[in-house]
């Protein structure tokens, strides 16, 4: 279940960098950038919180405790900054902050991504180095086994 959850937060989440960086070269966030954008955010939101959840428990290096609260708390900064934004409440200058501070967490929750495929890669080095590094004296010695 976690590594299905972990996979549709890897493509939703691809789906709004995707999305969000094309809008922001672009013309902006319009149309079906606007709509998968839109239907991608709260798949992220589920999907993440699913992750999370089981990660909880898990006994995680330094690189992946920073790389997991970048990402949570990115996700759920830009989140809240988005649903305010939503609300007709403010002004156009309070609009304009909402979109910087959701731009922001985009920036953490990329960084926060990176950092986790570091993470990643040192982890899978570090398991790779320490199986290839067993000493002469505990391989088995094929030449004198009996056959």
């Amino acid at each position: 279940m976690s590594r299905l959850a972990y996979f549709i937060a890897l493509g939703s989440g691809t789906a709004l960098a995707l999305t969000g960086l094309l809008g922001w070269l672009d013309d902006g966030l319009r149309h079906w950038k606007l709509a998968i954008h839109m239907v991608a955010a709260p798949i992220l939101l589920v999907s993440v919180l699913v992750v999370a959840v089981v990660w909880a428990g898990r006994k995680l290096s330094a690189l992946q405790r920073l790389s997991y609260w970048a990402v949570l708390s990115g996700i759920v900064v830009g989140a809240v900054a988005m649903l305010l934004a939503m609300l007709p409440h403010f002004g156009q200058d309070t609009l304009h902050l909402l979109f910087d501070i959701h731009r922001g967490a985009a920036v953490a929750i990329a960084i926060g991504t990176a950092l986790h495929f570091v993470a990643l890669l040192a982890n899978r080095r570090r398991a790779r180095h320490s199986s290839t590094s067993v000493s002469s004296e505990d391989r088995p010695d094929v030449s004198t086994a009996d056959a």
